[in-house]
Order: structure tokens, then C-alpha cells, then sequence
């Protein structure tokens, strides 16, 4: 197990992990190259995991021994998926998968030598633990990458909109349009709801990070058909519930949190309402 975020956290802590998995499965594929050219028939395989979520951490065990380690439900499933992963195959779940794209839609800066990477959506897996089906995403690199993206370009769906969660170490931008890549279920075109930028003054209550309820008038960044971007002062957990009122639309209701990403002025949080929205 490799830890990213303790006992100091970092915004980078995904892409720190994504990077170190992908760093993990280049070096078994040099290995693996060694020993052909040494003629051996002994291959080497992994599967990674990864997985982002609140656990605890610190240092457990007994007077005879401790280790500084973390336990938790987000550990489990991040086992849960290394155990689903195919030999030479990242999985990543629903909550890295979000802060990814939080980040890459900040326009987050690589450095020099980070690998560009994709990452497309399996669908749901039932894993020992979870009563209903969690998201899985499987990360794309090298020249897997490269044949994916050469796949998308020669089947788009005509309309020029064919691409996937794409990222480039370039300090390029993220990119997400209708039709996402599945390796295993074939090829789907997802209608994604169109987004307009749209300042509306709202009132969203909740918890932060910290366990404290907070009360907060902010303004929507931009809107959709089912949800919102709002600007607020404090981190919430992914998924979190939220109340929500528009007082100059009359309309009150709730809400979870899909997607959180830091700027300068607070933090850029993406809100799914549950119900019918307000009419923007």
C-alpha cells in the first residue's frame, strides 16, 4: 500500500498517485522486456488500485509494535479495486476520478517529466462491502493511450464531439465532451447536460471537512439543467449532502457535492440537486 496525503495533504495528492502508478507498471514492463532479451519465459505482472476518501491515520499496534499506517472505509475499496484490476491495469474509483477532473478544469500545472494520461469509465462493480455498485474508472497511459486516442479520432459520432477524461502533462486542459471510451462494453455516446454561465445569488448550508455546520450565501459560477458550480469558503467531503435555496427564484431544496477544486478565492464546487432544479 502507498499512502498520498499523510500526514501532510497536497492538491497534487491524485495526480501524485496516478503518476506513481503508472511509474510502477513502466518499470515491470522494463522488467519484463529485460528478461525476454535475456530469454527467459518469467514475465512479471500488477494490478493497482486507487482510490481518495477520509480515513484514519496514524500510528497502530501495541507497545510491541506500531506502524504508521491508515484504516478506513476509502482503504478498503482502494484494496477492493486492486483486487478487481487485471494484471497490468489502474483502477481508479468514482471520488479520484472527480478530483482529477476538479483539478485538470483548474488548469493544474505538471511538471516536466509527469506522464500524460487518460481515464475512462467501466461502469459499476459490486465489491465485497458495498451494498450497491461502486464507479470504476481505468486509467489509460502510454501506447494505449496513444492507440485510444487514434480509436476515438477515426469513430467519432460526426458531430466533431468524440474524446474522453483526457489530461496531458503539458499543462494542456481537461477535456470532456460526449462520447466516452469503454474498452469493454464497446463504444457509447453519453449526452452530457450543456452548462452556461449563469450568477445566481444562492444559500447553501451543510458540514465542512471538519464536522462543522456552516451556512453560507455565495453565487453559482455556472449552471446545468440538474446542478450548479458554486464558489464556497470551506472544503465539504465528496459526496456530501447540502441545502440549497435560490431566494430570488423561491426555491429551496437539496443537494450532494460531485466535484470540489481550489482557486484563489474559495473552493469551486460542483453541486448535483436532488429533484427538480429551479427553472435557471
Amino acid at each position: 500500500m502507498a499512502l498520498f496525503g499523510a500526514p501532510q495533504p497536497s492538491e497534487r495528492d491524485p495526480i501524485n498517485a496516478v503518476q506513481a502508478a503508472i511509474a510502477l507498471q513502466e518499470v515491470i514492463e522494463q522488467v519484463n522486456a529485460d528478461l525476454k532479451a535475456r530469454g527467459s519465459d518469467l514475465r512479471l505482472s500488477i494490478g493497482i488500485g486507487i482510490n481518495t476518501g477520509e480515513v484514519t491515520a496514524g500510528y497502530i499496534g501495541s507497545r510491541q509494535r506500531t506502524d504508521y499506517t491508515v484504516i478506513g472505509d476509502a482503504v478498503n475499496l482502494a484494496a477492493r479495486l486492486e483486487s478487481n484490476a487485471k494484471p497490468g491495469e489502474i483502477l481508479i474509483g468514482e471520488t479520484t476520478a472527480q478530483c482529477l477532473k476538479a483539478l485538470l478544469q483548474t488548469g493544474f500545472e505538471f511538471g516536466e517529466e509527469e506522464r500524460e494520461f487518460a481515464f475512462v469509465p467501466l461502469g459499476g462493480l459490486k465489491v465485497k462491502g458495498k451494498l450497491r455498485e461502486v464507479n470504476v474508472y481505468r486509467l489509460l497511459w502510454g501506447e494505449e493511450l496513444v492507440s485510444a486516442k487514434g480509436e476515438v479520432d477515426k469513430r467519432g459520432d460526426g458531430d466533431g464531439e468524440h474524446t474522453f477524461f483526457h489530461s496531458t502533462a503539458k499543462n494542456l486542459v481537461f477535456v470532456e465532451h460526449e462520447t466516452l471510451l469503454r474498452p469493454r462494453q464497446g463504444w457509447a455516446t453519453v449526452r452530457r447536460e450543456p452548462r452556461r454561465k449563469l450568477t445566481v445569488r444562492v444559500v447553501v448550508a451543510g458540514t465542512d471537512l471538519s464536522g462543522r455546520s456552516f451556512e453560507q450565501e455565495t453565487e453559482t459560477v455556472d449552471v446545468s439543467q440538474s446542478g450548479a458550480c458554486v464558489r464556497l469558503a470551506q472544503p465539504m467531503a465528496i459526496p456530501s449532502p447540502l441545502t440549497v435555496s435560490v431566494p430570488d427564484y423561491g426555491w429551496r431544496g437539496e443537494a450532494i457535492v460531485r466535484t470540489i477544486a481550489r482557486d484563489e478565492q474559495g473552493y469551486l464546487t460542483g453541486i448535483e440537486i436532488i429533484g427538480q432544479a429551479p427553472h435557471w
